[in-house]
């Protein structure tokens, strides 16, 4: 943190020095930029003091750390407005989370994020393509430029300044579930019911698992100690005063680059053992039939908004550290003009998380499934001018007080067994509580 500290005098200087050459404009955004050499943003973050805040690493190796918040967007309506400020600076970069159904109600275990979704922080730290800079975002005022100058020098000086976390011991004291396995039972077979009797295909199901510990957690400990791994995004959301959404997965919802975008199908699952490769997952009729819902879906809606599809590869095994998926992968070039709104309308929820059809598989998760999702299993990610990537906020918990909410779905077809489904459930929440 030395090294750090060495580097915060250097921007602090350097950002007096460009406000001094700016003349601020009331409520336009600035944005001062400086390269620097930092080899792991994930390694500040237990050192980060209870500020709005938002991290996010992608398989590729890509960091990206926004710091205290300028502006939020609790709405599609209200996100429509990024696109407007990044064609007037596209220097910025915009992080956050959606909730898995747009407009929902969300528990009070959600509350803090009810308000806050995507937000344009003040400080953002990028590592990309062996390069890391830090940038400053200011939003012009009506304050004479000395008087702006000494409190943006001030409030960058305060996201900056570092604490140490003393590490504690988390203490179980009690543990609860959203369903118990006769409830997961009945909802099986009402599924089935449904398949027999309506459109539904295929219905995705998630059921919850709460701990509650013997004193308040500390999610900025709490995330440094997950240990970070290959093919999956890394994810740490905290909300000022309030709770924080953690999540580590392997799901790309999209990414969009140069006008191409990429889209990742990941469904059906295997748990490792010793006693198997994951090949079998690869001759499962039942699993290879979910996938497919998938990949069939995002193939149909990826030829809405562009004539030029491409399927990058097929049904390849994905290899996490304690289960197998499997995964394919399709581009599409998209005009320049295209709606994030309507890109997200038309891929989220994919079947993987959702079902299909679609509303037919909401409108039965609505009526019968005894959990608010929340921001599980929806849109997380980052938004820029030149790279905006979102992933499926699946694998994930959220921290509120004394509680860790751990979550974990499973896709329902006509061939679902509900023990196996069970099962499959808890095998995901395990696989993110082993990580602690």
């Amino acid at each position: 943190m030395v090294e750090f500290h060495d580097l915060k005098n250097q921007l602090l200087k350097e950002l007096s020095s460009f406000c001094k050459s700016q003349r601020f404009v009331e409520e336009k955004l600035y944005t001062y930029k400086m390269k620097v050499n930092i080899s792991s943003i994930r390694e500040l973050i237990p050192y980060l003091k209870d500020i709005t805040c938002c991290y996010m690493k992608s398989p590729d190796g890509t960091e990206v750390l926004g710091l205290g918040s300028i502006a939020v967007y609790r709405n599609s309506l209200e996100m429509e407005k990024i696109a407007e400020l990044l064609k007037d600076n596209p220097d910025l970069d915009f992080l956050g989370a959606l909730p898995f159904q747009k407009n929902s109600t969300l528990d009070e275990e959600w509350s803090d994020f009810n308000q806050n979704n995507f937000f344009l922080p003040k400080i953002v730290l990028i590592k990309e393509n062996q390069k890391t800079l830090i940038k400053v975002n200011i939003k012009g005022t009506t304050q004479k430029s000395g008087f702006q100058e000494m409190n943006l020098i001030t409030e960058v000086n305060s996201l900056l300044s570092f604490l140490h976390r003393d590490s504690t011991s988390l203490t179980n004291t009690k543990e609860s579930f959203s369903s118990n396995e006769a409830d997961w039972s009945d909802l099986i077979d009402k599924s089935h019911a449904a398949f027999s009797s309506s459109e539904l295909k295929k219905v995705v199901l998630a059921r919850g698992k709460t701990i509650e510990y013997s004193s308040r957690i500390d999610s900025f400990e709490l995330f440094s100690g997950f240990k970070s791994t290959s093919n999956q995004y890394e994810f740490f959301f905290h909300i000022q005063n309030g709770s924080s959404f953690i999540s580590f997965t392997p799901e790309k919802l999209f990414s969009v680059q140069d006008n191409i975008i990429v889209v990742d199908s990941i469904a059906g699952t295997l748990k490792k053992t010793e006693n198997n490769k994951g090949s079998e997952l690869l001759h499962s009729i039942k699993d290879l039939e979910e996938h497919r819902f998938v990949s069939n879906y995002i193939k149909e809606n990826l030829l809405k908004l562009s004539p030029d599809v491409t399927e990058l590869f097929k049904e390849e095994l994905l290899s996490l550290p304690t289960l197998y998926h499997i995964h394919s992968r399709y581009k599409a070039k998209l005009s320049s003009n295209q709606n994030l709104n309507e890109i997200i309308g038309l891929l989220h929820p994919t079947p993987a998380v959702g079902g299909f059809p679609k509303n037919t598989a909401l409108n039965f998760i609505n009526d019968n499934e005894k959990l608010n999702r929340g921001l599980y299993a929806g849109p997380i990610g980052r938004i820029s001018a030149g790279h905006t990537e979102f992933a499926v906020g699946i694998r994930s918990l959220l921290e509120k007080n004394d509680k860790v909410h751990f979550y974990g779905g499973a896709g329902i077809v006509d061939k679902s067994i509900a023990l196996n489904e069970w099962l499959e459930t808890g095998d995901k929440i395990e696989s993110v509580q082993c990580m602690m």
